[in-house]
């Protein structure tokens, strides 16, 4: 759960960035570009791989 000074809205936002984005599209490694793109502090985009993570263990 990300703390509480990240907004739902933005780490909802990140989440759906990052499962519609390939690897080759995002250029580079994941979390810093969640920091990057979308403000989120480490915690937060280290929450939002790991749900993207898990959600396509779960589609397979």
């Amino acid at each position: 759960m990300p703390p509480p000074s990240q907004s739902d809205a933005t780490v909802a936002k990140a989440a759906a960035w990052l499962a519609s984005t390939t690897r080759a599209e995002r250029g580079g490694a994941a979390i810093p570009e969640l920091q990057r793109r979308f403000g989120l502090s480490l915690k937060a985009a280290v929450a939002v791989v790991r749900e993207n993570n898990l959600r396509l263990a779960r589609a397979t």
